[in-house]
């Protein structure tokens, strides 16, 4: 297998290098780009392949390997929609047969080609050198017949630009040293360490307690299940994206295999025949939207919610399958290393404990970081806020701006295994109900912050015992949130920046360089922590985000301002 000359002398000797493919086999596209760049001694250090699929629902996913040198991130939706709402700027586009006879789709792939020099590589129609000429793209003087040991690419032409074609910003890999400091050892800072250590960066992790995953990331044991709704808003998409990276990220570090965590379905118990229809309703919306996949959503009655839990329910619900549960404090160790169990990269990762930083500070193109009393304790170019309590309070202090979080008590009840029935599901609706696991079981759940019982699970049991006090006690711990129930994740925003136009889009507010925050997690922790440790990591090495633009934006920390501004503006 030969390398095509002007592909190598492209790609030869860049950081990143980032290909837009349009082909009807995006799997088998990544196969073959991967394995010329494997074979190339003089390949680009990191290659990024996007491409896009025409199926429902919309959603993207997410492929590498060595180590998130080589990437693959595949949108799925209507094609021209989908590479339309792309933030990217692409150093080659391969465009095939479906863009050559589509004009619109043509213009918006060579929309993307606007990293510096760019190329377009595919049929040479009249009707593609009409569109690509309007856009600026002249076409390459040399012979482009395909190879037959590199026939995989669909090349006739390629075209040049002759001015930038200019579209939105895209994240820009962090200059420097590949180190960084992760500011809290709970879910939010665990799951970030381990894909930034994952893609070669050393960390730092510091947290303020003596023990790691100390707060609401404490618990023995969660659940974690996507959202369902009705019009599948922006909560419904985030978090079935977010279970999907759970569970892969689950798959990667063994946690299946070392029962940390179990894929065991979860049933959503109606707590009344109103509340049955309602469920109803969900599941034929989900239907309908994505098309029936077998099991994946299902309304099932009494009797069969019952013989899934393994005891008796009071009514039926919705099954679903690809939801599970899982103990965080055990996962927050496994992705940092600790219980010497992790991947290969979790040596690039130190936690130091006991250590609350005080102080951030911009000098000389890194963060300063400093303790309580003020002494330094790195300095380093990227700094990860994933301390809740105390994110808000360090980015004002290193000139950023955020929103205040809401703080929202709850508490579960840890039962001995005798005192409950032990459900061979997880369950929840009006309570929730997990599989024993460590000798104990988890239910709860107690939004007051106070003791619990097992009341709390009578709309759930058939037989549910008395009130019974939890033998091994409650366990009560803060979750913050905010006022949209969605997370925060991304680059703190300039505090002065915000007095610029209202009308900026939320890409073109300057941010802070090398500061990124991950907070408002509310009790979804363990839903959103993988995902959104995708993400910022992503951004700070440079690669396509993990997620449609119109997520990105959904958990942007500089949304509350922007929305604010507008309402204020209208009124």
């Amino acid at each position: 297998m030969k390398l095509p000359g002007w592909l190598a002398q492209h790609w030869a000797g860049r950081d990143r290098y980032l290909i837009l493919i349009d082909s009807l086999d995006p799997y088998g596209q990544f196969e073959f780009l991967k394995s010329l760049w494997a074979a190339d001694p003089q390949r680009c250090r990191d290659l990024h392949i996007v491409g896009f699929i025409d199926t429902a629902p919309d959603s993207v996913q997410r492929v590498d390997t060595h180590e998130c040198r080589v990437t693959l991130t595949l949108h799925r939706g209507s094609p021209v929609v989908t590479v339309r709402r792309m933030r990217l700027a692409a150093d080659v586009v391969l465009f095939g047969d479906r863009a050559a006879t589509d004009p619109r789709l043509l213009e918006w792939l060579a929309r993307k080609a606007s990293a510096p020099g760019a190329q377009l590589a595919g049929p040479s129609t009249e009707q593609t050198r009409k569109v690509l000429g309007r856009l600026g793209f002249l076409p390459e003087d040399q012979s482009t017949h395909a190879q037959p040991d590199s026939s995989a690419l669909p090349i006739e032409a390629r075209w040049q630009q002759s001015s930038r074609v200019v579209g939105l910003p895209t994240a820009q890999a962090v200059a420097g040293t590949r180190c960084a400091v992760v500011i809290g050892a709970g879910l939010a800072g665990s799951a970030v360490a381990a894909e930034l250590a994952q893609r070669g960066w050393e960390v730092q992790v510091f947290e303020r307690h003596g023990a790691i995953a100390a707060e609401a990331s404490g618990n023995p044991a969660a659940a974690f299940r996507p959202h369902l709704s009705l019009d599948d808003c922006l909560l419904s998409r985030l978090s079935r994206a977010g279970v999907a990276a759970l569970d892969q990220s689950l798959e990667r570090h063994g946690a299946y295999v070392d029962k940390i965590a179990e894929r065991t379905g979860l049933i959503e118990v109606a707590d009344s025949p109103d509340d049955l229809r309602r469920l109803a309703a969900l599941v034929e919306v989900s239907h309908s939207r994505a098309g029936k996949r077998s099991g994946e959503v299902e309304l099932i009655d009494r009797q069969l919610a019952s013989n899934k839990a393994g005891t008796e329910l009071r009514f039926g619900g919705l099954w679903l399958r690809d939801a599970g549960w899982a103990c965080p404090p055990t996962l927050c160790a496994r992705w940092l290393g600790e219980d010497r169990k992790g991947l290969p990269w979790a040596s690039r990762i130190r936690v130091r404990r006991d250590v609350e930083v005080g102080d951030l500070e911009a000098e000389g193109g890194r963060w300063v970081v400093r303790d309580s009393e003020g002494n330094q304790l790195a300095h380093v170019p990227v700094v990860v806020l994933a301390n809740t309590q105390t994110a808000v309070s360090l980015a004002e202090r290193a000139g950023g701006v955020m929103n205040a979080l809401l703080a929202v008590p709850g508490s579960i009840g840890r039962f001995a295994i005798d005192q409950l029935p032990g459900v061979q599901c997880a369950l929840s609706g009006a309570g929730y109900l997990l599989p024993p696991t460590a000798g104990e079981v988890i239910a709860g759940a107690d939004y007051d912050g106070g003791p619990l019982n097992s009341k709390a699970l009578a709309k759930l049991l058939m037989d549910c015992p008395d009130a019974i006090v939890p033998k091994f006690g409650s366990r009560s711990s803060i979750r913050y949130a905010t006022r949209d129930h969605l997370p925060v994740a991304g680059e703190v925003p300039v505090a002065v920046s915000l007095g610029c136009d209202v009308d900026a889009r939320l890409p073109k507010i300057a941010r802070l360089p090398g500061l990124f925050v991950l907070t408002g997690y509310g009790s979804r922790g363990l839903v959103w922590s993988a995902l959104l440790a995708q993400l910022v990591a992503a951004r700070i090495n440079g690669e396509p985000d993990p997620l449609d633009a119109t997520l990105v934006d959904a958990v942007d920390p500089a949304r509350f301002w922007r929305r604010d501004r507008l309402k204020r503006t209208i009124e």
